[in-house]
């Protein structure tokens, strides 16, 4: 039979964690990249940016095998996963995550020096982010890697994020930051569910052609480089509107709301120690 200690600290296990704690984990994360050095940060964003390659190949993959039915949108959404989900479980740097771990940090201090390392941070992620999308598009468009099959499907999914109108952009942007702030936040309550969560988050973002600024921009710089698209389409249509909503969904929405529910229960001088 259990002993007394025994049953309590298998109820402490069973309960749900709390906001509060859920803020320190994050916000404790996001100490530890606002102290990382430029070249950790540059290298891991870049491979961020090469991984993210592979949401609109899995997509173009999946798209050229099914046949073209309403219900096929449903699993291709699916291959939008593929990028996150490398990404994510790999620990590499993505934009669209620090909006809400480096914002974190901001709030808690309020102090002009980390507002200065926040949009270091975002300018250094987001710049190694764009340019390894530009390398995956340029090997994807101006390379015979893919079968002009498969070439075909990206270039068609490709052309929706183009297409739309700056504010349709825009608008969709701050629903995909949105959901992305909202996988960074629920993913400490359920550490083994990890994976499970990257798909179901992702492919929420995919199957609602909501725009996020990274996995987009590979598909905007394949459709400039294969000439399906022009340079202002690519940045006027999609790049800026992009950037500008998932800012805003992942930053100035989710984070600053979830700041607001635990806010009486946080004390910015009695925080977890990070690492240097």
């Amino acid at each position: 039979m259990a002993s007394k200690s025994e049953e309590k600290r298998q109820v402490r296990d069973r309960l749900r964690i709390s906001p509060a704690l859920v803020h320190e984990i994050v916000r404790s994360e996001g100490e530890h990249e606002l102290r990382r050095g430029f070249t950790a940060l540059w290298w891991s964003g870049l491979a961020a940016g090469l991984s993210m390659g592979l949401s609109p190949l899995a997509s173009g993959i999946l798209a050229a095998a099914l046949p073209a039915e309403p219900w096929a949108d449903i699993i291709v959404a699916f291959g939008y996963s593929a990028g996150f989900a490398i990404v994510v479980l790999g620990r590499q740097q993505l934009f669209t995550e620090n909006t809400i771990t480096a914002l974190l940090p901001v709030i808690n201090h309020r102090t002009g020096e980390y507002l200065a390392r926040m949009l270091r941070l975002w300018g250094i992620v987001l710049s190694a982010n764009l340019v390894g999308a530009a390398l995956v598009a340029a090997l994807f468009a101006l390379t015979p890697l893919l079968p002009e099959s498969h070439a075909d499907a990206v270039e068609h999914i490709s052309l929706a994020y183009v297409e739309r109108s700056s504010l349709a952009t825009f608008l969709a942007a701050i629903v995909a930051g949105w959901l992305i702030a909202a996988l960074v936040w629920t993913m400490p309550s359920v550490p083994q569910s990890r994976l499970a969560l990257v798909v179901f988050f992702t492919w929420l973002v995919g199957i609602g052609h909501f725009a996020h600024v990274i996995a987009g921009a590979v598909s905007a710089f394949f459709l400039l480089l294969s000439g399906g698209a022009s340079a202002l389409q690519a940045l006027v249509n999609f790049l800026v509107p992009a950037l500008l909503g998932n800012v805003i969904g992942g930053s100035v929405l989710f984070a600053l709301i979830s700041y607001a529910q635990v806010r009486e229960e946080v004390d910015p001088d009695d925080e977890v120690e990070t690492p240097a």
